[in-house]
């Protein structure tokens, strides 16, 4: 009976002004597969990854942010799913959000994100998948 295995190293950077916050996320995540026909019947080789995600937001009275995130993740190695996407994702959130107190806040923000660059639509409408994904999310966190 096989396994895998899997790491991710992540780096996480944060400038905060009274009226600026600017982010960084960066991650490198190693994946090991090993034949397994029951768990993984379509299995995929070693591969990795890398995820890159900086964000920008505008400070409007401490009371109000709105602000950017993007996204940009590629797969490499011999596992890559689709061989000929120069990417894995790429992806824009912009974001409103409103503070209700120093560990609580309300967001919405709408994403779009292009998960692997489709060059034959002819194989995306056969697999049943889209490149293209819009969302809009609401968000209520409360931190304690």
């Amino acid at each position: 009976m096989g396994g895998g295995e899997y790491f991710i190293n992540w780096l996480y950077w944060q400038w905060d002004t009274d009226n600026f916050i600017a982010q960084f996320y960066a991650s490198l995540g190693l994946y090991q597969a090993y034949n397994n026909a029951e768990l993984r019947p379509v299995e995929r080789k070693e591969y990795q990854s890398l995820e890159l995600l900086p964000a920008f937001y505008y400070k409007f009275f401490n009371m109000f942010q709105a602000g950017l995130g993007l996204g940009f993740g590629l797969e490499f190695g011999p596992g890559k799913v689709y061989k000929a996407s120069p990417y894995q994702y790429i992806s824009v959130e912009p974001q409103i959000r409103l503070n209700i107190s120093s560990s609580g806040y309300l967001a919405v923000l709408y994403n779009l994100t292009d998960k692997y660059a489709w060059f034959d639509d002819i194989e995306a409408a056969r697999r049943g998948e889209k490149s293209l994904k819009h969302s809009v999310n609401i968000r209520a966190v409360y931190t304690f």
